[in-house]
């Protein structure tokens, strides 16, 4: 295979998608939207609120199968959108999963619906393609990059430099490519990070 070189490194990789997961407890009351959806809510430990408009027919599953489980943890997923106010979640989907070993402490289970369901977990997944953004050296070995999408929010991860450079290595063994960089997501006052990150190249041949 045709060794591509990488082009001239940007400020900041354009973000192709988010993807977002979290993981709770509790199931979130829902209530009738005028589209025919269910609108529930998450909130995280940062104290961002997710919403979320899911099907009613997944909602009525998800009540289904936590009166049934005796531990279970809850997992919406769908696209990722900051708002003014908290983040949106596109195209949401709900599942209730049984846990059939040892159900992590920070998973507190109850079947009294909640108006808004306590994340324990929150997991992102960003992709980008074409152009590997600039990697700042930061201490520990590691490599401070920039990712941002079509709302102009950066996204920052800091990925272990031998992790970074193995993707680059990989990305330059193929025409095209694309980067997922992987987490877990904290929106704060200092910014949109990306905690404990990961980065790995698929080919989109």
């Amino acid at each position: 295979m045709t060794v591509q070189p990488i082009k001239t490194k940007i400020p900041k990789a354009k973000v192709l998608a988010k993807e977002i997961k979290l993981k709770c407890g509790e199931l979130p009351k829902g209530k009738f939207t005028p589209d025919k959806k269910i609108e529930i809510q998450l909130i995280d430990e940062d104290g961002t609120i997710y919403t979320a408009k899911v099907s009613p027919k997944s909602y009525r599953q998800a009540e289904t199968e936590v009166a049934a489980f005796e531990i279970w943890v809850l997992v919406v997923s769908g696209k990722l959108q900051i708002a003014e106010q908290g983040c949106n979640i596109l195209e949401a989907g709900i599942k209730v999963f049984e846990w059939k070993e040892n159900v992590p402490e920070e998973i507190k289970q109850t079947k009294t619906k909640v108006a808004q369901a306590k994340v324990v977990k929150r997991e992102i997944s960003i992709k980008f393609s074409t152009e590997f953004p600039r990697a700042v050296p930061m201490p520990n070995k590691l490599l401070k990059v920039e990712l941002i999408d079509d709302d102009e929010i950066t996204y920052i991860a800091s990925i272990k430099r031998k992790h970074w450079h193995t993707a680059e290595t990989d990305a330059a063994e193929f025409e095209n490519w694309m980067a997922l960089v992987g987490g877990k997501l904290s929106i704060n006052e200092e910014g949109y990070n990306i905690l404990e990150p990961t980065i790995r190249i698929v080919t989109t041949q």
